[in-house]
């Protein structure tokens, strides 16, 4: 359901190794950064990442590769259309991700393209930085909901993360939402909100992107 999550992964890879940071290992998950090894690379992330950054330690091949492989379960046209990617740093890399969604999903009249990516707040700041037109919608949600949701999806998948995992990201995502609440680029819904009156915060979101409410956006099916 995030087909780009990997791509913020690998951006993540490429500022801690572009800083040096000793013992890290790029496998490891997109973590929080409360009680990090790293507290001062985060930083950057947060209040200094510029995303003209090249790609030195990774490349478009890999990057494709794990695209492909993590959207093809829920994005499949997505992964079908990710072999045109190319760029030279990660700022016209997250325009080409714009463009994929672009021709893969969009049609006549479209007016607004987007996607949803989790566990990569730390790069918001970043992203607003660098896309001065770009609106970002954030969801946040009751912890014990997703802590539930990840149980019943180990059903269907095999594996869950850590409640621990997840209560630190949950709070990481708060603060991250919370820090760019009075930015009008930005909108904060509650999950549960959304849930008991959709047609309420659906006219809020087409407001906030200057889209058409059409009450068919209530059932994607």
């Amino acid at each position: 359901s995030d087909p780009y999550f990997q791509y913020f992964k690998h951006l993540r890879n490429e500022v801690f190794l572009s800083q040096k940071a000793k013992g890290f290992d790029p496998s490891m998950p997109v973590t929080d950064s409360f009680w990090s090894e790293w507290p001062e690379i985060y930083y950057y992330i947060e209040n200094n990442l510029d995303l003209d950054i090249p790609l030195k330690y990774t490349d478009i091949e890999t990057i494709i590769r794990d695209i492909k492989k993590y959207s093809k379960r829920d994005s499949k046209k997505i992964s079908d259309k990710i072999d045109s990617f190319s760029c030279t740093n990660y700022k016209d890399g997250f325009n080409e991700l714009f463009r994929i969604v672009d021709d893969a999903y969009s049609v006549k009249g479209t007016l607004v393209s987007g996607f949803k990516v989790t566990f990569s707040d730390q790069f918001m700041p970043a992203i607003l930085r660098a896309c001065p037109k770009i609106k970002i919608i954030i969801t946040v949600r009751d912890p014990r909901a997703i802590h539930a949701s990840q149980v019943k999806g180990k059903e269907l998948s095999g594996y869950t993360y850590p409640i621990l995992y997840v209560i630190r990201k949950w709070r990481e995502s708060v603060r991250f939402a919370l820090s760019m609440f009075e930015d009008n680029r930005v909108l904060l819904i509650k999950f549960e909100d959304l849930v008991k009156s959709p047609e309420r915060y659906l006219k809020q979101s087409c407001k906030f992107i200057d889209v058409e409410y059409e009450t068919a956006m209530g059932n994607p099916a």
